[in-house]
């Protein structure tokens, strides 16, 4: 650096000095020149600033000058800012020069001391004393340089859903004539998530500063897609599923990633996926859901057309689930007249095959009726409709054409009905829906036969056995119990024709409540028991039961309800053990199918329905047709053996019903002549 020119002219407060210019040329670094800064700050007021400068050097040949300046002080341009000089350096060793400069309000005055001439040497030490300016500091302290005392270093957590928090802190401590401090970023400011350095500057000129460090510590939210349930194309083993969850966090940029990752080839079965949302400061949070893999499952008949001799006792149906056999699938099945019928070639079968997990293949079988009638080949169809299951629908074949053979080769000279076991097993189809256990067949045949030749005998123990089959565990619990529980559900009381149970409604619900059952045998009552259950509790949750009866109801009010429904006045203990059936159940639904039972169940619904549904299934059982179908066209036959029954008190050997119709013409010619 260049040196200031000393001309000897002191700096006053009243006649401000002009720069009197540097000397001297440009320098080599070796032998730049020294110097150094001394800082005051002013006070709120303008002042006449005295400054006294003192060296203690070896030698007294001009070794330094003092330089008052505004604000800073540039080596390069010595006339920048420049406030005035002594005129020339100390003369003494240990005494004081002095000099005035006017100083500003709030201004800086900045004292450099220079070396004269390069290299200088000698001096041990300076002082510099400064009187005049205005002080912020008590009246009469004496000005002293700045110094700032910052905050301690600030951490603190995020504010809630955001990526920062609001920070305040104290106002930094300060000594000495700092001016003005202010803070950048300031208190109470909003400060990011990480590490911001706050900047303290005084007007002054000093700066210090400390940190504010955010933590973000909130966990960002992830919301997994619904569990997916996809097939494989035919045949295949595995497919690739792709998938995408949601998230938010309350800073931006999360993460979402997935194990196994979307787009990843899943195998058959089910596998489990989490989803996973990180944040950038490692904040996590987790989903699961489930990809169900099912390989496309089709059922249908083996084959269009099965065929079965007429007295080959049932055909043998062959029903296949094919593609995959995982899960449980259902479907249901319908027999329909071609030119073979229901009422003399073949039992109707209306019903639903349940495919257990793992289970690819189920035999339906279709009783045949070995009639004595010289008949060309006959057909009947069945039909499948309505699969259920997880990817399983209808194959191609849908239906198939049974062809049964007639294996009669004369004229019928006599009508096998009058066979004592072939009358028994036509029973055991028409009444309990299924074929005769081995058992059961002897011992009701047994019962005829027993008579020898003796015809009163004969007539009087057919009618009993027929009789004995309505009257059975096997189909009042079955086919008694859907009759009973219409009438309680839904009013459909079988002495009125217009709301009685159908015949097919019949059918099929006994195809349902028989399914495994023959009473007597291991496990049947398990399998009644939860047959009826079933059955009951698919009534309850029905649209049309939901409908009749609201859900706000208590339970005294809906047994009420139900019982007024049958049409029957309960007993106390009846009314009293149903509502105790409904309120020992944790669901609604439950509850609900509980009471119904109950009702079902109570002896003023079997007493009523008694009479009405035994003639009602003189029809169903023995002519195979609801009552007004033709050749009645009308309720009138119906009517007459259900006053008939009545006026002997329920006797049907008195009242001569069943006799009339397992000897009627209708029933006889079922099977010949």
């Amino acid at each position: 650096m260049s040196r200031l020119g000393r001309n000897a002219v002191i700096s006053g407060c009243n006649a401000v000095k002009a720069c009197p210019g540097a000397i001297d040329t440009v320098f080599t670094a070796s032998t730049t020149r020294k110097f150094h800064l001394e800082n005051f700050v002013n006070g709120p007021t303008a002042a006449c600033a005295t400054i006294t400068f003192t060296a203690n050097c070896s030698t007294t040949t001009n070794p330094v000058i003092p330089v008052a300046y505004l604000g800073s002080f540039d080596p390069s341009n010595l006339c920048t800012n420049y406030l005035g000089d002594p005129g020339g350096s100390p003369t003494t060793v240990g005494v004081p020069i002095s000099f005035a400069v006017n100083v500003p309000a709030n201004g800086t005055l900045v004292v450099s001391v220079q070396e004269v001439n390069h290299n200088q040497g000698g001096c041990s030490g300076y002082s510099v004393n400064v009187s005049g300016l205005t002080c912020n500091t008590d009246a009469g302290a004496e000005c002293q340089a700045c110094s700032i005392t910052p905050p301690a270093n600030i951490v603190v957590n995020n504010d809630p859903n955001q990526c920062g928090a609001v920070v305040t802190f104290p106002t930094p401590t300060t000594s000495g004539t700092c001016g003005v401090v202010s803070a950048s970023p300031a208190s109470g400011s909003f400060f990011p998530v990480g590490t911001t350095t706050v900047t303290i500057t005084t007007t002054a000129g000093n700066t210090s500063s400390f940190t504010v460090t955010v933590n973000d510590t909130q966990p960002p939210t992830i919301t997994c897609p619904a569990n997916i349930t996809v097939q494989t194309a035919p045949n295949a083993t595995s497919t690739i599923v792709t998938y995408a969850a949601t998230g938010s966090d309350n800073c931006p940029s999360s993460v979402l990633s997935y194990t196994p990752a979307s787009g990843s080839t899943f195998n058959l079965g089910t596998t489990t996926v989490t989803g996973k949302n990180t944040d950038a400061s490692g904040n996590t949070a987790t989903c699961t859901f489930t990809v169900t893999v099912n390989q496309p499952q089709t059922i249908e008949f083996s084959s269009p057309t099965f065929a079965v001799s007429e007295g080959g006792g049932a055909a043998q149906l062959i029903v296949n689930r094919q593609g995959g056999s995982a899960g449980t699938a259902t479907v249901d099945y319908a027999t329909s007249d071609g030119s073979a019928t229901q009422v003399g070639d073949y039992t109707i079968k209306l019903g639903t095959l349940t495919f257990a997990n793992g289970e690819t293949s189920k035999t339906l079988q279709i009783p045949i009726v070995d009639d004595v009638y010289l008949d060309d080949d006959e057909t009947f169809n069945v039909t499948l409709s309505n699969p259920t299951g997880a990817g399983v629908s209808l194959g191609s074949n849908t239906s198939t054409i049974v062809t049964i053979s007639d294996n009669d080769t004369t004229p019928p000279t006599s009508n096998p009905i009058d066979g004592a076991q072939f009358f028994v097993r036509q029973h055991y189809l028409d009444f309990l829906n299924r074929k005769p256990d081995l058992t059961g067949l002897n011992f009701w045949t047994n019962e005829i036969t027993s008579c020898g030749s003796d015809p009163s005998c004969i007539s009087f123990k057919r009618v009993n056995v027929s009789a004995a089959f309505f009257l059975s565990i096997e189909f009042q619990e079955t086919g008694g119990f859907a009759i009973r529980t219409h009438r309680v559900a839904f009013s459909r009381k079988s002495a009125e024709p217009l709301t009685r149970i159908t015949y097919l409604e019949l059918i099929r619900s006994q195809s349902q409540l028989a399914d495994g059952v023959i009473i007597g045998q291991p496990g049947a009552d398990a399998k009644l028991e939860a047959n009826n259950q079933a059955y009951a509790l698919a009534v309850v949750n029905s649209s049309a039961f939901q409908t009749k009866y609201a859900l706000a109801i208590t339970a005294a009010d809906f047994v009420d309800a139900l019982f007024t429904s049958a049409g029957v006045t309960p007993t106390s203990g009846e009314r009293s053990d149903a509502i105790t059936a409904f309120n020992s159940q944790g669901t609604l639904a439950l509850a609900r199918t509980a009471a119904l039972r109950s009702v079902s169940d109570s002896a003023s619904v079997r007493t009523a329905e008694f009479s009405p549904s035994f003639v009602l299934m003189e029809y169903f059982g023995y002519l195979r047709r609801n009552p007004t179908d033709p050749p009645d066209g009308n309720d009138n036959g119906y009517q007459f053996w259900l006053a008939k029954l009545n006026s002997f008190g329920g006797d049907f050997q008195k009242s001569d019903m069943v006799k009339a119709f397992i000897t009627s013409t209708e029933y006889r010619q079922r099977f010949g002549p």
